[in-house]
């Protein structure tokens, strides 16, 4: 997961090619089949990889990567809560519908995109979080290492010394580290508070990942990102 300063320019490639392909009367594709795939998760850590497609599938050739959906809270019931009301929405309706109208919707679970960091470089997001030849590895996000200060880091498993920090979003704010930020505090657009919360210094973030894709139909009528359900990757704590 790096920075990628010719994305911009694909992306551009990207779009020419759908707006061509639209005049070809090519089936429009309102969603994608193939989820990312949960492999491992822990208190500490947790690890996920990109959907196996077939060739010459439904999302052959729509699909582009994957993104990923994190939110924190301070009592671990109300991410299960939250986990559980996610699914049982997802189960209701077209699948990927959910994910911009309800799980990052204002008016829903309120989920947000992380921002990511290279080394003291400039801080960047990509859509999709991952790419489509990224989406292959095997991605671990680790928090393990916050007790002593260090910020929680995304990895694949070939390249672990590549790694990444990952950074709160805070919507309007700047993004803001994990731990050197400090404490999430009640009214930030990632976190979910809690009042009587007994433990202050406990924090529990939870992850989901959705495969991503365009559409090239929906150029026509201006909304081409497709999505899939999103697959739930695990709940880590977080210790200040």
């Amino acid at each position: 997961m790096t920075a990628k300063e010719h994305r911009s320019a694909v992306a551009a490639i990207v779009a020419a090619a759908a707006l061509l392909c639209s005049a070809c009367g090519i089936d429009s594709i309102s969603y994608l089949e193939s989820t990312p795939r949960s492999i491992d998760r822990s208190v500490v850590s947790l690890s996920f990889s990109g959907p196996i497609i077939a060739v010459g599938s439904q999302d052959d050739g729509t699909f582009t990567g994957v993104d990923v959906f994190y939110r924190v809270y301070a009592r671990k019931d109300d991410a299960t809560t939250d986990q559980s009301a996610i699914v049982s929405k997802q189960g209701t309706g077209v699948p990927g519908s959910s994910i911009e109208s309800y799980i990052l919707a204002m008016t829903g679970k309120k989920y947000r995109r992380l921002f990511y960091q290279v080394g003291d470089g400039d801080v960047y997001q990509d859509r999709p979080a991952l790419d489509k030849a990224e989406s292959a590895l095997t991605w671990v996000i680790r928090f393990d290492a916050n007790a002593s200060g260090a910020e929680p880091l995304v990895y694949d498993e070939v390249t672990p010394a590549a790694s990444v920090r990952l950074l709160r979003n805070l919507g309007d704010d700047e993004p803001k580290a994990f731990i050197s930020g400090g404490k999430p505090l009640e009214g930030d657009a990632d976190f979910t508070a809690y009042t009587a919360d007994e433990d202050e210094n406990t924090f529990y973030v939870q992850f989901f990942a959705a495969s991503y894709g365009i559409d090239v139909d929906g150029f026509q009528t201006g909304d081409p990102i497709v999505w899939s359900d999103a697959v739930w990757l695990g709940v880590v704590e977080l210790y200040y």
